[in-house]
């Protein structure tokens, strides 16, 4: 550390005279290239100062290759593929032969190939790989200045689907790193590369052959090859209890026993491989059909249930990979031992042929296509049993010393063993006695001829008849029992054997692990038997079982975001939609217990939900009637949850933007929409994403998706609001109360019309003022009731007949529902409902009272129809009551007032109506009957202020005629069985009239009591 310090001094006085004007020479800028280097690719430097170190080095010096490839492999490590590439690229103009820098490269273009979403991105950047591949590889490994190009490319190599073509490169590719195998950690690294090999599904023959050829040395890794390749050459009965042992004892780790457990005993745990036949069976099964039809699906199923298990065999040469070629005794050696593995793997092919010829599942169209595979087999014995006399010949000159006291007898025996396969007499015989019915080639034997230009190594070999030494636990489908007794077209037979079939798999895959004691790797391959098995329940039709089954897998393995995913998807399907709903609530609260992650699939499937809440007109692009929109505001719950993944979608959204402008601050009120114990995680999500990036094409990104969430939430809100606008009979129902009520949680995801994004997404749909179009939208509850209030008032005026009935219960559901009172007092007043005559009369007789006999008379008439039409509604009422007192009839505008103060529906209009009685009967002298008036108007709103003033006004005026204390006394008895609800109000009321009963009373005694009611012991 201490010389990393004194270079970071050095490294910064050289770059301070760099940068004034008086510079520095040329030996000291070479030095100040070259700590700069130093000093970024130190283990100790970070990140971001060794990128800004490497870039002031490349300033300084841009011919250095050094600067450029360390840049690309920062930007690789990071995750910026683009800019590895850029930077590789130009390091690699400069040093082409350089394989380090070719390798990095084909890794920066493999990422970008994989992550291209344009088909021809994607073949762009492959065929760059596939280009400087050749390149590197056509070199060979003597020139080739980094060896470890050939690692890395095998590591790609086994991305690939297993097969021939994928083999015979990852052949080739593992040959070079046997070659390789002297460098240092060379046989580590065959070895890991040959595990991978084997992993893979690929022969354990051709890592024998290759492994001769390993350097000594290296005993760990020779020892840990060694142990692997006789794990997947033991018979598979035996193997389950000799993979414990290993674990046990500790000669392999837990990942590797799992992976070998997994390739080479859960081959019938794979699923049913035709589920298209057994779907295709089970609708047969319901709508019936021919008997030739029935046996073709009967077929069709006892074929799939034969082919559980049997893992396809990869196409690779029959004859030993390409190698050294050894001369005089180890090459007849060498020659030798690959005649004995060319004659195993004609015999191991021969059996699998024989034991498939033999099985229920060959068709009558499949013969020309099997007599291919026999006559390949017969021209492959051919040519192994020339070598071998030509091998005879060849070696007759060694003496027994060099070659071994059995070397000639081996040679014989093979050379007669081949002699023997020559002749496929027993195969042909068993070819021509094909007689079962069928139309073409069956899936099965285009599987069986994917092995005849090549083997896979088996566990044991196998006799003539093709049968296995040892078959062990293997999963068996059941040899097919051709008898009379199973027929030919029972169909729903063959659907219960498939079922049987994969039950069983599942069981004996299970009791593969019984050997295990506890561990990370058996609870591992539980857990991938038990998804496997639940999968392929739900895909059977199964459901349930499949339920059941994941749940097991929950219990015993915690909670899972993709099980709670399959559960909701499967409860979905069968129906159960409360089920259904709280799987996708824990699959999502899941998905949000890691915060930074997982913000593109959590934006994606709020999207989706909310989509699944709205209706048709209010989806992005799509068109729907404006009755179904109304129907679905009219659904607090559905509007409700639609709302709620509509504001989460946007903050997922924010939380994923890295420019500073638009990213969401720890201050936004939509955490509070998460789950309630998620969010405390709240503050984590937002802190967690790192520094902002303003960079102009970042920025530009994501304003776009930020424009495209505004122009998703306008056009949903302007969907809304042309849907009330077209719809009439939602306002002439009980349901407008809900409805504006539910409009509030709309109007809850407001819209800035400050913003500019906003402002410009608004223009650009059309409106020509878009900060008043946006102020609209943001007020959608007012709006509905503006246009239920209009609606209301003409069907009023047109429905007179039936207008009381209908009218008390619109009155009913406003009151009773939640929107404010304030929103439902034109249900009392009606302005514009009555004759306008009317109005004028009244307003011309307060100005003159003798001008009230005009019309007089039809005022009445007119507002009493119009009191009788609308039971409860004071407008009338007050009209009424207005024009008695203008007329001199004070008594009788009282006896209104003080009835519709007390029966009256709204509660305002009861209000209205007291404070009118109020004033009229305190000039009439009935104080008594005013004080039981607003008491009773009081009991039906104790939380209103301005009926608590008039309680007070009243009694304040009642002790002036009153005895005082006993005002205040029966004040307080009635306070007293009020309910703990006015109990505040009734306190500060009652402790009102005691301050004036005591002002009032003090005066005889000495006190003085000032403005404000203080009160003062006399001087």
């Amino acid at each position: 550390m201490s010389r990393v310090r004194a270079l970071r001094r050095r490294m910064d006085n050289l770059w301070t005279a760099y940068t004034q004007a008086s510079g520095i020479t040329r030996e000291e800028l070479g030095a100040l290239t070259e700590a700069m280097f130093r000093v970024a690719v130190h283990p100790g430097t970070a990140v971001t100062e060794a990128v800004d170190l490497l870039h002031r080095a490349y300033r300084t010096d841009r011919r250095d290759p050094r600067f450029t490839y360390h840049l690309g492999r920062l930007a690789l490590a990071v995750g910026c593929p683009s800019e590895a590439d850029a930077w590789l690229t130009a390091a690699l103009v400069v040093s082409p032969d350089d394989h380090r820098i070719g390798t990095l490269l084909l890794e920066a273009l493999r990422r970008q190939e994989r992550a291209a979403e344009a088909g021809a991105a994607r073949a762009g950047f492959g065929e760059r790989a596939r280009t400087l591949a050749t390149g590197i590889r056509a070199a060979g490994v003597a020139r080739c200045g980094w060896p470890g190009f050939y690692d890395i490319e095998f590591q790609e190599g086994l991305r690939a689907e297993p097969g021939a073509e994928a083999g015979a490169g990852l052949l080739d590719t593992l040959t070079a790193l046997r070659d390789l195998a002297d460098r240092p950690g060379g046989v580590r690294a065959f070895t890991a590369a040959a595990i991978g090999w084997l992993v893979r599904g690929y022969p354990v023959s051709a890592v024998r052959a290759l492994a001769d050829g390993l350097p000594a040395g290296d005993f760990r890794a020779a020892y840990l090859l060694t142990r692997v390749c006789a794990l997947f050459e033991l018979p598979e009965s035996q193997l389950p209890a000799a993979l414990a042992g290993s674990l046990h004892r500790g000669e392999l780790p837990e990942v590797l026993v799992a992976l070998i457990h997994q390739r080479r005993l859960l081959g019938g745990s794979q699923g049913f491989p035709e589920l298209g036949a057994l779907r295709a069976a089970e609708w047969f099964l319901a709508d019936g059909g021919t008997p030739a039809v029935a046996a073709r699906h009967v077929t069709a199923l006892d074929a799939a249930v034969d082919r559980m298990g049997r893992e396809t065999p990869i196409c690779l040469p029959l004859g030993p990979p390409a190698d050294r070629e050894p001369s005089g005794a180890d090459g007849a050696l060498a020659r030798l031992h690959a005649l004995e593995t060319t004659l195993s793997r004609i015999d191991g092919q021969r059996g699998r042929l024989s034991a498939f010829l033999t099985g229920p599942a060959v068709l009558v169209a499949d013969r020309a296509l099997l007599a291919t595979a026999v006559e390949s087999l017969t021209g492959a014995a051919k040519q192994a049993h020339a070598e071998a006399a030509e091998l005879l010949g060849e070696v007759s000159h060694l003496s027994a010393a060099e070659l071994g006291e059995d070397f000639t007898s081996r040679v014989r025996d093979v050379h007669d063993a081949l002699a023997d396969r020559v002749a496929p007499g027993k195969l042909r015989k068993q070819l021509t006695k094909l007689s079962r019915l069928g139309a073409g080639p069956s899936p099965a034997v285009k599987q069986l001829l994917a092995a005849f230009a090549g083997t896979q190594d088996d566990a044991g070999t196998q006799d003539d008849a093709g049968t296995q030494d040892d078959a062990g636990p293997q999963f068996d489908a059941g040899t097919q029992d051709a008898g009379p007794q199973r027929s030919p077209t029972d169909v729903r037979a063959a659907v219960e054997r498939a079922h049987d079939a994969v039950t069983r798999a599942f069981d004996q895959a299970e009791s593969t692990l019984v050997p295990y004691v506890a561990g990370a790797a058996p609870h591992r391959l539980r857990a991938l038997i038990l998804g496997r098995r639940a999968e392929t329940a739900y895909r059977m039709g199964r459901t349930r079982e499949g339920c059941s089954t994941w749940h097991r897998l929950l219990a015993e393995n915690g909670t899972s975001a993709s099980v709670l995913r399959n559960l909701a998807v499967a409860h979905l399907g069968n129906g159960d939609e409360r089920q259904s709903t709280e799987a996708w609530r824990c699959y999502l609260e899941e998905l949000y217990r890691e915060p930074a992650r997982h913000t593109a699939l959590r934006e994606r499937i709020h999207g989706v939900l909310a989509e699944s809440y709205l209706p048709a007109g209010l989806r992005h692009g799509k068109s729907g009637s404006a009755a179904d929109t109304v129907a679905f505001l009219g659904d607090r719950a559905a509007l409700r949850s639609a709302v709620v993944h509509l504001r989460l979608r946007e903050f997922n959204a924010e939380l994923s933007f890295r420019s500073s402008v638009l990213r969401v601050g720890s201050g936004d009120e939509r955490g509070g929409l998460l789950p309630h114990a998620l969010r405390r995680r709240f503050t984590a999500m937002v802190a967690e994403r790192g520094a902002p990036d303003d960079d102009a094409a970042v920025v530009a990104g994501e304003q776009a998706r930020r424009t495209e969430s505004i122009e998703r939430t306008l056009q949903l809100k302007l969907g809304i609001r042309h849907a009330l606008m077209t719809e009439t009979d939602w306002a002439l129902g009980r349901q407008a109360v809900t409805l504006i009520a539910n409009l509030a949680v709309v109007d809850g995801m407001p819209l800035d019309p400050a913003d500019d994004l906003t402002y410009r997404t608004a223009l650009s749909l059309g409106a020509a003022d878009p900060v008043a179009l946006i102020g609209q939208l943001n007020q959608l509850a007012e709006t509905a009731t503006d246009r239920a209030t209009g609606l209301l008032l003409r069907e009023m005026s047109r429905q007179q007949s039936t207008l009381p009935q209908w009218y008390t219960g619109i009155v009913r559901a406003w009151l009773g529902g939640p929107i404010p009172a304030e929103r439902s007092l034109f249900l009392d007043v009606l302005p514009g409902l009555y004759d306008p005559r009317t109005d004028a009369v009244i307003d011309a007789a307060g100005e003159d009272p003798g001008r009230l006999a005009v019309g007089a008379l039809t005022a009445h008439d007119a507002l009493d129809k119009w009191r009788r039409l609308l039971p409860g509604a004071t407008g009338p009422i007050r009209e009424l009551a207005r024009l008695a007192e203008l007329s001199g009839d004070s008594r009788h505008a009282y006896d209104l007032l003080a009835d519709a103060a007390r029966h009256g529906s709204h509660p305002h209009g009861r209000l209205a109506c007291a404070n009118g009685a109020v004033r009229i009967g305190w000039q009439l002298g009935m104080h008594d009957a005013l004080v039981g008036l607003i008491r009773n108007v009081l009991v039906g709103q104790p939380a209103s202020a301005s009926a608590w003033h008039l309680v007070e006004q009243v009694h304040l005026a009642k002790i002036h005629k009153q005895p005082v204390r006993a005002t205040v006394d029966d004040f307080g008895r009635w306070a007293r069985s009020l309910g703990p609800d006015s109990a505040e109000a009734a306190a500060r009321v009652h402790g009102r009239l005691e301050t004036e009963r005591l002002r009032l009373t003090s005066t005889y005694q000495g006190f003085r009591v000032d403005s404000g009611g203080r009160v003062y012991p006399p001087q």
